[in-house]
């Protein structure tokens, strides 16, 4: 069921609140482990360069054959 304005019942905005928190501090751990600031919305404009970056740094990007 979908309900408008659904953190106006106090147990959905106690969730969101959590929710929230947990993803600030995911974000913070994330970002001190691969030693850049990570920006936390995908409308931050340095988001295509910042991904660019880390996923070059990170991951496997070819492969031979």
């Amino acid at each position: 069921m979908q309900q408008t304005h659904a953190e106006e019942d106090i147990s959905v905005a106690a969730a969101s609140i959590l929710a929230r928190a947990e993803f600030v501090r995911r974000m913070e751990q994330l970002s001190k482990r691969v030693g850049k600031a990570l920006p936390k919305g995908a409308s931050h404009p340095s988001i295509v360069t910042v991904g660019r970056e880390l996923v070059l740094s990170m991951a496997k990007i070819y492969w031979q054959k």
